[in-house]
């Protein structure tokens, strides 16, 4: 008996050494189960997100190019009816130079042919030329 109590001690803590280790063996496992869980959990999770982002980005992209474009039509429009309020003032500002010379010449003649270029003459001319334009 004197060797077996020292003998039997020291199995049983063999013994207990051994069930904690399988104790923290099944821990261990349950631990790497979870976090191998988590990990793939959170991945699938990163790509949801990263696909919903990349969409929500179209969306915006889609969103700001109808904008621009918007935005270059209106600006288009506005230059071309600039354009056309120019042409029109132009037009306008021909006529009267028109106006003017024609009535000039319609003067001179009337003072070569008449010998006179009064004011009577001048008012009639303009009135008939106004008329006409």
């Amino acid at each position: 008996m004197f060797l077996a109590n020292p003998l039997t001690e020291t199995l049983e803590k063999r013994r207990l050494l051994l069930k904690k280790l399988e104790t923290a063996d099944a821990e261990y496992a349950k631990i790497l189960e979870k976090a191998t869980s988590e990990k793939t959990s959170l991945l699938m999770e990163a790509r949801k997100d990263a696909q919903k982002l990349l969409r929500d980005m179209e969306d915006i992209s889609k969103l700001k190019g109808s904008d621009i474009i918007a935005n270059a039509e209106k600006k288009a429009k506005s230059i071309i009816q600039s354009g056309k309020s120019e042409v029109e003032k132009e037009k306008i500002y021909m006529m009267n130079e028109m106006k003017e010379k024609i009535l000039d010449l319609a003067l001179k003649l009337n003072e070569k042919i008449l010998d006179s270029a009064d004011a009577k003459t001048k008012k009639f001319l303009q009135k008939e030329l106004d008329m006409l334009m």
